[in-house]
């Protein structure tokens, strides 16, 4: 089951601020974890003696769960807010690379289509440079005469001839 870090978060905020730190009392490891200005003690551990005010954890943790604790205190809520922010980055991310590929689609189904278009004009243009150099061919051969075509029309084969002449060396 995935950690609600909101949740986790508001739990170490509501704990006793730090930093805290192990004051030992004596050599028997008696102590207690404290905060601030010693003002109180978020544990005290080892055996009551004279003081019976003192709540007492039981028996003082290992050097591990010390550091453990202690460092919890500051380390846990930082970790968190990292955490937090690296799974906002994750869903800011997946949400560009979702919208990135959908422009990408786009882009590349219009690049097919215009693709595809260019296919279908170079075919009309081999096609009318075909009946083009025909015609030509006619004209050159003296099958058809230009004579009877007018001024615009012989310029426009004379370019087209030209065009052919350039386009075949």
């Amino acid at each position: 089951m995935k950690r609600n870090l909101h949740a986790d978060l508001a739990l170490c905020e509501a704990a006793t601020p730090g930093p805290w730190w192990f004051d030992r009392y004596d050599a028997d490891d008696v102590g207690s974890i404290e905060y601030l200005n010693c003002t109180r003690a978020v544990m005290d551990f080892g055996t009551v003696g004279d003081f019976p005010e003192d709540t007492l954890a039981g028996h003082p943790p290992s050097e591990e769960d010390l550091a453990f604790i202690i460092g919890a205190r500051e380390g846990w809520p930082e970790a968190i807010r990292r955490a937090i922010e690296a799974e906002a980055e994750v869903e800011r991310l997946h949400a560009f690379i979702e919208h990135e590929s959908e422009v990408a689609i786009g882009e590349f189904m219009e690049f097919e289509r215009v693709k595809a278009e260019n296919a279908r004009n170079v075919g009309t243009i081999y096609e009318l440079s075909g009946a083009l150099a025909g015609i030509i061919g006619l004209i050159d051969h003296g099958r058809l005469h230009s004579t009877k075509m007018s001024i615009g029309v012989d310029n426009a084969i004379y370019k087209a001839r030209e065009a052919l002449r350039n386009a075949t060396q």
